[in-house]
């Protein structure tokens, strides 16, 4: 399958083109986490606890586009829930026409969702799986994984 998508693609159309290789041959069959479709396999396994490792079935934020149905979609990753099965926020979902109509409605998105500046009514915070602790220096941000330090100088 992996041969057809390049005999089908030049590289230049794939270079921004993640691909999310799962098979049969990897080291485990087992889901990575309680999302997608294996979370329809697993009805009885309660919701995932908010945990970093054992949320998303993705890294990828950015667009997903459907060429089929003609659909975009903004999403980022997130814990799998009810709300968000699949392991990704969808912030918003519309439908395109041709390239031209595409191109308007990234734009439109990106101008809505993607502000350069935030208000200063919005309320800003971390997830809430992620530890923060302030520094002598700065502040660091954690989850039992990893911990990221942020420092500053006077």
């Amino acid at each position: 399958m992996l041969s057809e998508v390049h005999r089908q693609f030049t590289p230049r159309e794939l270079a921004f083109t993640g691909l999310e290789l799962r098979h049969k041959e990897m080291e485990t069959e087992q889901p990575k986490v309680n999302a997608g479709r294996a979370r329809n396999k697993n009805q009885d396994i309660a919701e995932p606890v908010l945990d970093l490792s054992s949320g998303s079935i993705t890294t990828t934020i950015g667009f997903l586009l459907n060429m089929v149905q003609r659909t975009i979609q903004l999403i980022s990753p997130c814990i799998a829930t009810e709300r968000w099965k699949d392991g990704y926020r969808i912030h918003e979902t519309r439908q395109f026409t041709d390239a031209c109509d595409l191109k308007v409605v990234m734009e439109e998105m990106i101008d809505y969702h993607m502000p350069l500046t935030l208000p200063a009514t919005d309320i800003v915070r971390f997830r809430p799986e992620l530890k923060f602790e302030p520094l002598a220096t700065g502040f660091q941000v954690g989850t039992k994984h990893k911990t990221y330090k942020f420092t500053h100088s006077a």
